[in-house]
């Protein structure tokens, strides 16, 4: 796999764009979009004329097809949401179904699912891979690990504070709670602040919250450097907790340690 195959699926459209667009200029352009796209594109121009010409071909054939690879793996709340208001005829077309010219079933396909990117394969390594879950162990390892990320925000906090976000936690997440601050190192407070609010809110913390918080973190840990990996993620789950987490990825800067700690959840809500 190049360094262009590994680009999420935006930062590959702008390379093969400015290659088309800008020639030789192209990766000096690019590097104000990010070194890897500017490493991409130096990769591209380095090939004989013809063989770029085979790569960029693939590369737009892969970007413009109009359904996305493993699209049965997406939760279809991004189905519902992109075919929302449309009348049956054109559900039928998405789907592939009814009596349609190639030519409009392409492009209504297009025009719904376009926006989504393509499914990981089933030998994806982690983050990747992860997309392949079921999606009951992905919001459960994301539920703990927004307690986790409530915890390192409780680190050095009074000990009334931590037994008030634990109460509104409920069991078992209260014990976990407890437990995950007990495990963070001092100098890991970075939510500490956020924490203050659910400490003097009311009421128990819903699952869906802790899918919430548990989402933005890990698409702060996954961040850009994993390619397509947080939005195969994100299409995974409901949208409503997939949006949180594809947002966090483009907001923030990877974290060392992150991915390999969701990873032992995943491993834990999966039984393995």
């Amino acid at each position: 796999m190049g360094r262009l195959d590994q680009l999420a699926t935006e930062l590959r459209a702008a390379v093969v764009a400015g290659v088309l667009a800008c020639g030789d200029r192209a990766a000096d352009l690019l590097a104000r979009v990010s070194p890897d796209a500017r490493a991409a594109a130096e990769d591209l121009l380095a090939l004989d004329r013809g063989d770029r010409a085979a790569a960029l071909a693939r590369a737009v054939a892969a970007m413009v097809k109009p359904v996305p690879a493993g699209l049965t793996l997406v939760h279809r709340d991004w189905i519902e949401a992109a075919i929302a208001g449309e009348d049956a005829d054109v559900r039928d077309a998405v789907a592939g179904a009814g009596e349609f010219t190639a030519a409009a079933r392409v492009w209504l396909q297009r025009r719904a699912l376009g926006q989504l990117v393509d499914m990981p394969p089933a030998d994806a390594a982690p983050p990747a891979a992860w997309a392949r879950c079921d999606v009951a162990v992905l919001l459960a390892a994301l539920a703990a690990f927004g307690v986790d990320a409530i915890a390192a925000g409780l680190v050095g906090a009074p000990p009334a504070t931590a037994a008030a976000v634990a109460a509104r936690l409920g069991e078992p997440r209260g014990s976990h709670l407890v437990d995950a601050v007990a495990a963070w190192k001092p100098r890991e407070r970075e939510l500490r602040a956020a924490v203050s609010a659910f400490a003097h809110g009311a009421g128990r913390l819903s699952e869906r919250a802790l899918h919430v918080i548990g989402a933005r973190r890990l698409g702060a840990a996954l961040a850009r450097a994993h390619g397509d990996a947080p939005r195969q993620i994100a299409q995974r789950l409901p949208r409503a907790v997939g949006l949180e987490l594809a947002a966090a990825s483009y907001r923030y800067a990877a974290i060392d340690g992150e991915v390999d700690r969701f990873a032992r959840l995943v491993d834990g809500a999966a039984g393995g």
